[in-house]
């Protein structure tokens, strides 16, 4: 499975089998369900491309599956490796998608 995000005028394709995040490994099914609602792509593919946003407020990272839109703080780029799959395995772990209800 392929993941192509849109970023700004480029695209950026994320294609890794599997994310280990913390303590967990977290597959590329969960972090779509984070992202998108859907832990899988539907056989006619997404209405519209995966995109990251970025914003200059220090937050967990959030989503809206609506628009399918990743927003990352421009704090990430700071962080330890580490510190990102923190917040990173907050986010995808502790949604609701995530079996959380």
């Amino acid at each position: 499975m392929m993941v192509v995000a849109l970023i700004g005028e480029g695209s950026l394709i994320l294609n890794p089998p599997i994310l280990l995040l913390g303590r967990k490994s977290i597959s590329l099914e969960d972090v779509l369900q984070f992202w998108t609602g859907s832990r899988c792509i539907p056989a006619v593919g997404f209405e519209k491309p995966l995109a990251i946003a970025f914003t200059d407020v220090d937050q967990l990272p959030t989503v809206s599956t609506c628009s399918l839109t990743l927003t990352l703080p421009r704090l990430c780029a700071a962080l330890s490796t580490d510190k990102f799959r923190e917040r990173m395995d907050a986010c995808v772990l502790g949604s609701f998608g995530s079996g959380n209800v």
